[in-house]
């Protein structure tokens, strides 16, 4: 079974209402994400001008085998869910992202002190021609981590904290199961 057919089956089997695993069930592959699970974390881009905020939950799936990290930007109206697992064939953390604007992107990630790197292929509506993907996520010693693209690719660089680290404050999207089904 290739990657992408990995891929599709843990796509297809998420929404059947897999438990969730505790951390000590989780792949030991995917520790790497162990550090933002269990959490709701809201975003902001490093441009001061951009004011839309990112929210971002990261949960164990399907007895550990996988992470599934959602994402919701609700000024835009944008939603995606990533899925990361372990690729027996690649012997490599893969990860699969469905956008609700139509976007597929397959690829994996690498592991480094401080976070991950991931780097695929994304694949448009329609007829746009498929693109190379490098980002960069670390994770920083406050607690906070920053997302960003690498290379020459584009994309905005954000930083993530904790809601947890602010209790008062209140995510309009800070479970998966709400984030997957905004509208």
């Amino acid at each position: 079974m290739n990657s992408r057919t990995v891929g599709l089956f843990i796509c297809c089997a998420v929404p059947l209402g897999a438990p969730q695993a505790e951390a000590q069930d989780l792949n030991p592959a995917l520790r790497v994400f162990e550090p933002f699970l269990n959490q709701a974390w809201v975003g902001r881009f490093d441009d001061p001008e951009e004011t839309m905020e990112t929210h971002v939950t990261f949960e164990v799936l399907l007895r550990g085998a996988a992470i599934r990290q959602s994402r919701s930007v609700p000024a835009a109206n944008f939603n995606a869910e990533t899925l990361y697992y372990w690729d027996p064939e690649a012997e490599s953390i893969a990860y699969i992202v469905i956008t609700d604007n139509g976007y597929l992107t397959q690829g994996f990630i690498t592991p480094t002190d401080s976070g991950f790197v991931k780097a695929g292929m994304q694949y448009g509506p329609g007829s746009a021609a498929p693109r190379e993907t490098r980002s960069q996520t670390v994770l920083n010693q406050d607690g906070t981590f920053v997302e960003g693209p690498l290379g020459s690719g584009g994309g905005h660089t954000i930083i993530f904290e904790s809601l947890s680290s602010h209790p008062g404050r209140i995510a309009p999207s800070i479970s998966p199961r709400q984030i997957h089904h905004r509208q």
